[in-house]
């Protein structure tokens, strides 16, 4: 069986069709909208209604079962429909299509051809979606930040005005990083419940608010000497109680410059073993409480970097001021601060920018932004898409690219909760570690 696909994702998310003359009789060429469900090995659809309805409902699939013919909406006697103010107003999950093993990446989503700059989607391996998926999306273009920064800046050249660092950064990191020391301190003798309870509802704020401090120095956005941007790092990193500032730069830069980049050089992406162990709910939860450990570690195991004398001065400093903490506080001090850091980054409102930046829920976009309050406390994180966009911007001005430029941003899907993305992530079957975007190396990058 032949589908012919005109046009994909009309709103909301559902894939616009033409049917083959196999359908229907005299009805070639009828506009159909369609949902999830298994119509043949090679698309899945739930329902097709046609569009203006048709005079006579269309025959069985010919030589298909007759329990999946294509009903229209205006025939199914007895059935209603939720009205709209019953109807999900979640972002939906994309539409994943299965190609036959020939078919061309743009076959794949059966659009017109457009070359090698369209984008296949769905899972390349069993046409199988979300955590049941067994392959990544792929892009067939480079990353859209580059060409939209350049027309981004040919049209509103004075957003160059906004490059530059941010001179209040030093202030805002040193009265965090005193703020937290102090409160390890005076927590030295409180229970460990007591502990815990601070950690997750006041120390995991601040110390998630210095990893994204350290974001900000790695694009050098504290000083225009690099050098004084790796200190101010290494200071920043002190109550996250583990080293890696440093590290962090390095992996951090590829990522914007090689986003979704095969063969280990977006480290950002989820690895292979990762996506292929978290399949359903609760290994989706326990992935979000230990995915920092997972964001840390997954580029040591499969990318690993010589350390250099930077990496060292990190470590270095970093030791002497947990040893100084254990001394002359006590070990409950430091486990405050590991605390915050753990709790900061699993299953908490702040560490759901993690999920949010590039977790494809609409095929049509690989990076997302959130405009919410907690941008106050994350560098303005949020404006992913300003951000990855113009990353000499600091956090503080990326809202007025979107001021400036709000004909590029405000068509873009964006979140007002990352509390909800978290929520979505863990309960939404059809997201799971392979909806990220995936692409391969431009040449001139190889």
């Amino acid at each position: 069986m032949v589908v012919a696909l005109n046009d994909m994702l009309t709103p909301p998310y559902r894939a616009r069709f033409t049917l083959p003359s196999t359908f229907s009789s005299g009805q070639e060429g009828t506009s159909v909208h369609a949902r999830r469900h298994d119509l043949d090995s090679v698309f899945f659809f739930s329902e097709i209604e046609n569009l203006p309805p048709p005079a006579s409902t269309a025959p069985p699939i010919a030589g298909g079962d007759t329990s999946s013919q294509i009903r229209t909406s205006t025939q199914e006697s007895g059935r209603r429909r939720n009205p709209p103010w019953k109807r999900q107003r979640r972002i939906h999950p994309p539409l994943r299509i299965r190609a036959p093993p020939d078919a061309s990446p743009t076959a794949a989503v059966g659009r017109p051809s457009r070359g090698e700059g369209e984008e296949a989607m769905g899972a390349a391996g069993n046409g199988e979606e979300g955590v049941m998926a067994t392959d990544f999306f792929w892009s067939y273009t480079d990353e859209p930040h580059a060409s939209r920064r350049r027309e981004i800046l040919a049209k509103y050249p004075q957003i160059k005005e906004l490059f530059g660092p941010d001179p209040l950064a030093f202030l805002k990191i040193a009265a965090v990083v005193s703020l937290q020391l102090w409160a390890a301190t005076f927590l030295r003798d409180a229970s460990w419940l007591k502990i815990l309870t601070v950690a997750y509802f006041f120390g995991s704020f601040l110390n998630h608010n210095l990893f994204l401090a350290i974001h900000e120095l790695s694009h050098n956005l504290a000083f225009t000497t690099p050098s004084l941007n790796r200190w101010l790092g290494i200071f920043a990193n002190l109550p996250i109680g583990v080293p890696m500032s440093i590290t962090f730069q390095k992996y951090h830069l590829e990522h914007h410059r090689f986003q979704g980049v095969v063969d280990g050089i977006d480290m950002d992406i989820p690895s292979q073993a990762e996506a292929h162990v978290v399949k359903n709910t609760i290994s989706k939860c326990v992935w979000v409480v230990l995915q920092l450990f997972f964001y840390a570690l997954r580029p040591l195991f499969l990318k690993p970097k010589p350390p250099g004398l930077w990496e060292f001065t990190n470590l270095a400093i970093q030791v002497s001021l947990d040893a100084s903490l254990v001394y002359f506080y006590g070990w409950t001090s430091l486990a405050y601060l590991i605390l915050s850091t753990f709790v900061g980054g699993g299953m908490h409102p702040m560490a759901g920018h993690f999920i949010s930046e590039h977790y494809v829920f609409n095929p049509d976009q690989e990076t997302y932004s959130y405009y919410g309050p907690l941008n106050l406390m994350t560098w303005h994180v949020g404006f992913h898409n300003e951000h990855h966009d113009f990353p000499r911007i600091p956090g503080t001005r990326l809202h007025k690219v979107k001021e400036i430029a709000p004909e590029y941003y405000n068509s873009l899907k964006s979140y007002r909760s990352w509390s909800q993305v978290i929520y979505m992530y863990i309960m939404d079957q059809t997201v799971g570690p392979f909806s990220r975007m995936k692409r391969k190396a431009p040449k001139k990058d190889l």
